[in-house]
C-alpha cells in the first residue's frame, strides 16, 4: 500500500504540472493507496489539480479475508500462493481491517474534491467462480461482494452508484463502457459546477 501511494503521488505531481484538472480512478486495492497518498504523502497544495476521485470497489476498510490470511495455518498457504507470483506478503497485511481502519481514521479528505463510489452488490446467484470462496467466508458478516463488505468500500461524505448483480471483480462485458460513462458523468458534473 505504502509503495503504491508513493508511486501514485509521483504521478499526481507529474500530471499536475500541466494546466489541467485531474480525475483519479482506482479499483479494489487501489482505493487504499489513494487514501494513503492523499493523507500521508501529498500535502494539500499538491492536490490542487485533483477535482474528483472515482473509487471502483475500493477495499477502503480492508477485508476480513486478509485478516484470516495472516494467521497460521492459512498464512503458509497464502505465502506459497504468493511466492511464484513474486508478490509481497506485506501487501496482504496492509489490507487487514485493523490496518485499513487505522488508515481511514487518520484521513481528512479535502472537501473541494468530488468523491464517487461505484460498487457492485451481488445476490448469491450473481457470484462468479472467482468470488465464490470469499463470498462464502464473509457470509455471516453482512452485505459483501466476495472480497470485502460493501459498506467498507464507501468513501465518507461521497456519492455512491451501486450496480446490482456484480461482485467485486466486476466481470461484465460492458465494464469498460461503464467506466467511461462514470468518467463522463464526473466531467459533466464538474463542468456544470463551475
Amino acid at each position: 500500500m505504502e509503495e503504491n501511494a508513493v508511486y501514485l503521488s509521483r504521478e499526481i505531481d507529474r500530471y499536475s504540472q500541466y494546466d489541467k484538472s485531474l480525475i483519479l480512478v482506482s479499483a479494489s486495492s487501489g482505493g487504499p493507496a489513494v487514501i494513503q497518498a492523499m493523507e500521508e504523502v501529498l500535502s494539500p497544495d499538491r492536490l490542487d489539480k485533483v477535482e474528483a476521485w472515482i473509487n471502483i470497489g475500493g477495499i477502503l476498510r480492508g477485508s476480513a479475508l486478509a485478516d484470516s490470511a495472516i494467521h497460521w495455518p492459512k498464512q503458509l498457504l497464502v505465502r506459497l500462493f504468493l511466492l511464484p507470483r513474486d508478490w509481497d506478503f506485506n501487501s496482504i497485511v496492509s489490507m487487514t481491517t485493523e490496518r485499513s481502519h487505522e488508515r481511514l481514521n487518520r484521513i481528512h479528505l479535502p472537501s473541494d474534491i468530488l468523491y464517487l463510489n461505484y460498487v457492485g452488490i451481488p445476490l448469491s446467484g450473481h457470484i462468479t467462480k472467482r468470488a465464490k470462496g470469499g463470498y462464502s467466508e464473509l457470509r455471516e458478516l453482512g452485505p459483501k461482494d466476495g472480497l470485502t463488505l460493501i459498506p467498507d468500500e464507501i468513501i465518507p461524505s461521497s456519492v455512491t452508484i451501486a450496480e446490482i448483480g456484480l461482485d467485486h471483480y466486476f466481470l461484465d462485458y460492458e465494464i469498460e463502457l461503464k467506466t467511461v460513462a462514470l468518467v463522463q458523468l464526473v466531467i459533466n458534473y464538474l463542468e456544470e459546477s463551475k
